[in-house]
């Protein structure tokens, strides 16, 4: 009887130690896609700014042609850029208006 009670007990703890190792696998796992895609995110947005810097270039030499002075040009791309990224601010951080009308029938 002893030696029955034994075994159940080593299975109980080689299940356990196999359960805790898939786990710290599972974990591993994960860490390592969401570092991939971390990565790919990070490069992505690399490329926009790059993009972004590009086409705020373009636009200050668009408008240097036109012959508005260089300051002046510089100062109309940044004032684009700025009202571009202030739009965009504004409707990530605005409140969503579904979810108060449904806390309010809730």
């Amino acid at each position: 009887m002893w030696s029955a009670l034994v075994r159940v007990i080593d299975a109980g703890q080689k299940l356990l130690g196999d359960r805790i190792d898939l786990g710290r696998l599972e974990v591993q796992d994960a860490l390592s896609r969401t570092l991939g895609q971390l990565g790919v995110l990070l490069g992505g947005i690399m490329l926009v700014i790059c993009g972004w810097v590009g086409l705020t270039v373009a636009l200050a030499l668009w408008l240097r042609e036109a012959r508005v002075p260089l300051p002046a040009s510089l100062l109309g791309a940044g004032l684009v850029t700025a009202a571009i990224g202030a739009f965009l601010i504004r409707a990530v951080t605005r409140p969503d208006q579904t979810s108060g009308r449904e806390e309010r029938d809730g």
